[in-house]
């Protein structure tokens, strides 16, 4: 995104959210967070934002919701759980395929041998509290990345 269209999304943003607090100087603090952002990714995750929140937004609820909209964040927990189990129960085929935080979560509870192994509601108790701190910490180490990159990295895993 260049210069231009970030004041354009910030149009955008003051039409979603008529009282924020948008000055001439808005777009110079918020460019450089958003640069690496295709504009049209972006006013298409402000468009949401706009459907589904109705507190003020920052630059970083524009990534995340970006992100989101690539496929590119942590899958929800329950889903993780599922895919996990599914892979241990195959005896690890398809590791491959879990998602970066995924496999990370299944390593960590003892791959296939842990997994099918251990006490199920203990298990799942261990997988809850692990899973928030590792999709947390992923989360966090994608938003410092460059999008265009990430984005390309995601297709590339996909295809």
């Amino acid at each position: 995104m260049n210069p231009q269209e970030t004041v354009g999304l910030l149009r955008l943003v003051a039409s979603g959210w008529p009282s924020m607090k948008i000055s001439e100087y808005t777009a110079d603090v918020w460019h450089p967070a958003l640069e690496d952002i295709p504009f049209t990714d972006a006013a298409a995750a402000v468009t949401r934002l706009i459907r589904t929140s109705s507190a003020y937004i920052a630059p970083a609820d524009i990534r995340r919701e970006a992100y989101r909209d690539a496929g590119m964040l942590a899958p929800i927990e329950d889903r993780a759980w599922e895919n996990i189990n599914r892979v241990a129960t195959a005896q690890g085929e398809g590791r491959s395929l879990l998602h970066e935080v995924e496999r990370e979560a299944y390593d960590a509870l003892g791959g296939s041998q842990g997994i099918r192994n251990a006490k199920a509601e203990v298990l799942r108790a261990q997988f809850a509290k692990s899973w928030q701190r590792l999709a947390a910490d992923y989360e966090h180490r994608l938003m410092l990345e460059p999008y265009t990159a990430r984005r390309a990295l995601t297709a590339n895993h996909a295809s």
